[in-house]
């Protein structure tokens, strides 16, 4: 059942977040062009247009052709104006966080890393650090534009509500994280981070298609999934579907073995130290550790590529699941493991082939496409900005 809205300013609102999203997708574009896109009126268009004008969102900055074989006056085409509209995304880890400025084209202005190790059930000493340094970039040049803040977090997340039901390796429960920012005045958003990487993937790149259905795995600490069916991303009870981290892959002495337990950028650093007999640098993060061993596997290392080879085939694994489960069109991976693509992406199809039953239905699954992020370890920075973005232009459901 289609809902009809009646309020004028809430109607005026949609159309405005309509028409600068087509403007950023299909500019520069003329007023008349924005006017056939929308079905809305010339003269509706061109008060929309003023008024982003106006604000700064938007300039003419081009002439176009006029119509072939009709003549008349050229047409202005209109573009955003990207240096007022910055956002801030932010990736949070148990021992770093992560902050990026970006325009909505993707353009990274700065991008800020500092170590910050999670203590025992201290998230306010976390989170007061993380909120001191990004007022410390809207101050800087870069940050003086910044339109709007996406969190980028681990676990389980209660989105509207800024809460994180549970994270396993932030060690949080019930942490309401949108308090720490509630007093700025610019908006502050959040989702787990597999949500917000697949949302950048979707905003930034024709990378993932629109229409598909999408799987997002996120391999970072853990393992985390997101998915998109008909350009909506899937929740349940508040918060998002498609934690694949937690799937049970087997059960040992009465205890469940999850696929984050077998394939995680925390257990390639472990499996590495364990079997090269080594200690983990005192001055080291998991992410910049692990990203390393992908580094030694590239470089033919026999101790990292099997580690390496190791975590590609549970991430197969994981990835049977779920296609047995949804049967997507796409597969996204994201993380570390991905820097060592030639290696991983072999091993993950033949793992596909040897547990896809029967074996005859893999002829089916031919046309999946499994894919690296566009972004890699990134994804989560430009899902901030993508997150903290959409909610100024066409959102993404």
């Amino acid at each position: 059942m289609t809902k009809i809205i009646n309020n004028p300013k809430q109607v005026k609102s949609i159309n405005k977040k309509r028409v600068l999203d087509i403007i950023r997708r299909e500019g520069p574009i003329s007023r008349a062009s924005i006017s056939r896109r929308t079905s809305l009126s010339r003269v509706t268009i061109s008060n929309i247009v003023s008024e982003l004008i106006d604000e700064g969102l938007v300039i003419e900055a081009y002439v176009g052709d006029s119509m072939a074989g009709l003549g008349g006056k050229r047409p202005q085409l209109l573009t955003l104006n990207y240096e007022k509209l910055r956002y801030i995304g932010v990736d949070i880890y148990s021992d770093l966080f992560r902050i990026a400025v970006m325009d909505v084209k993707g353009d990274i202005k700065r991008i800020v890393k500092r170590r910050c190790k999670v203590e025992e059930n201290d998230f306010e000493k976390y989170l007061k650090t993380l909120r001191n340094q990004i007022d410390e970039i809207l101050l800087t040049s870069e940050g003086k534009n910044v339109r709007g803040i996406g969190l980028s977090v681990p676990g389980n997340v209660k989105a509207k509500g800024g809460v994180i039901i549970n994270s396993t390796h932030m060690k949080w429960k019930n942490v309401n994280v949108l308090d720490f920012f509630k007093d700025m005045n610019i908006p502050v958003v959040m989702d787990n981070r597999a949500v917000t990487s697949l949302i950048g993937e979707i905003w930034f790149t024709n990378h993932a298609c629109h229409g598909e259905s999408i799987f997002y795995m996120t391999i970072g600490e853990g393992v985390g999934g997101a998915i998109m069916i008909n350009d909506t991303i899937v929740k349940g009870m508040g918060m998002s579907a498609g934690e694949i981290g937690k799937t049970i892959i087997n059960i040992r002495n009465g205890k469940g073995t999850y696929l984050e337990n077998l394939v995680s950028d925390k257990v390639i650093v472990e499996d590495y130290l364990t079997l090269a007999k080594e200690e983990f640098p005192p001055d080291e993060t998991i992410i910049g550790f692990a990203k390393k061993i992908i580094e030694y596997a590239n470089n033919k290392d026999k101790i990292a590529l099997k580690v390496v080879k190791r975590g590609a085939e549970y991430l197969g694994i994981g990835i049977v699941n779920i296609i047995n489960l949804l049967l997507p069109k796409t597969v996204i991976i994201t993380g570390s493991i991905t820097y060592a693509w030639d290696i991983v992406s072999p091993v993950i199809w033949d793992t596909i082939r040897k547990y896809i039953e029967p074996p005859s239905l893999y002829e089916l699954y031919e046309s999946l496409q499994i894919k690296k992020s566009l972004f890699q370890e990134d994804a989560t920075l430009f899902g901030g900005v993508a997150l903290a973005a959409s909610h100024e232009f066409e959102n993404i459901s």
